[in-house]
């Protein structure tokens, strides 16, 4: 099964101090303002630790699809992980990792994911899911950014 998962990543720069980027991502309020327009945040645990849930919607109406996360790893300044409980895919690790560099912090999402369906999902993640994820990095690096430092984008997608 290892074999057939797939794993996009992102990484961007924000000028800001590690702590102001660090806060933002661990402030759970923060979430709903950087997803794009078709995610909505159900609910989330408050503070962010090991352990909390946050519940997403995808979609809209009676198509939409409940998505359930949870916190499995929680490092101050570091990283926090979310893996999916309940939701459209068979596996899901959210990897988003934090690091202070030269102009201001890193920021790294390094998503690992199966569909479910076999090869039905592998060729519908091939022709669909992969670019719709892709293409979610851009908007939450733009809006992190706006959020933070109130300008510029540097995004730098790239692919694993």
């Amino acid at each position: 099964m290892v074999e057939n998962m797939a794993k996009i990543e992102s990484t961007f720069l924000v000028n800001a101090g590690l702590s102001k980027v660090w806060e933002f991502h661990n402030d759970v309020s923060a979430l709903g303002r950087i997803m794009p327009g078709t995610v909505t945040v159900v609910s989330a645990d408050a503070p962010m630790r090991a352990g909390s849930r946050i519940q997403l919607r995808l979609g809209a109406g009676r198509l939409g699809i409940d998505w359930m996360l949870n916190v499995v790893r929680h490092e101050p300044m570091v990283r926090f992980v979310d893996q999916q409980v309940t939701g459209p895919f068979a596996s899901w690790l959210h990897v988003h990792e934090f690091a202070a560099v030269a102009g201001g912090t890193q920021v790294t999402d390094t998503v690992t994911y199966t569909l479910p369906f076999g090869a039905i999902g592998r060729a519908v993640d091939k022709l669909i899911v992969q670019h719709v994820i892709r293409s979610s990095f851009g908007p939450r690096a733009r809006a992190t950014k706006r959020l933070l430092e109130g300008g510029a984008s540097d995004q730098r997608p790239a692919s694993g």
